[in-house]
Order: C-alpha cells, then structure tokens, then sequence
C-alpha cells in the first residue's frame, strides 16, 4: 500500500512555475511513486494499493497507469474512511 502526496500533482496548484514542474514525471511525486514500483519489485506482493485523488493530471495518471501495467479503479473514500464534519464547512 502507498501513495504519494497528492500536493505534488494537484491540478489547483498546476498555475505557477514551480509547481507545474512537479506534474510531470520529472517531480519528486513521480520520484516517491518510483521508490513505490520499487518496493513492488522486491517485495513481489500478489496485491497492492496505490492511492492518489481522482483528479491528478491525465498524464501522470497514463505514465502510472503503463508504470505499473493496470488500469486504475476509482474508489470513493466515502466507502471506507472516516469524515470528519464540522459545523461552518
């Protein structure tokens, strides 16, 4: 199970300069999903999880996608975590 940040790919962020070079696969996000593929290759688990938020950019989610050879499902994390609410928000 892993992930990365999803403050590295954010698509709210993707508007300044900085920030728009870590949407691509040149980011330390790409660079902590790497450390992830690693960890699968040495650990050879006959399941994984790698969670992200639905709205990373197209292109990271395709390289992740080719990356670790199967299509992404989307779960809503309403399902199977916690909410907190509070009053106001």
């Amino acid at each position: 199970m892993g992930g990365s940040p999803c403050t590295f790919w954010s698509k709210a962020k993707a508007h300044t300069a900085k920030i728009q070079k870590e949407l691509d696969t040149n980011g330390m996000g790409w660079k902590l999903f790497e450390r992830f593929v690693l960890a699968l290759k040495n650990a050879k688990p006959k399941y994984f999880l790698y969670e992200n938020n639905e709205g990373i950019p197209d292109e990271i989610k395709d390289a992740i996608t080719k990356s670790l050879g199967v299509e992404p499902i989307m779960i809503n994390s309403n399902l199977v975590s916690a909410r907190l609410k509070i009053e106001g928000f």
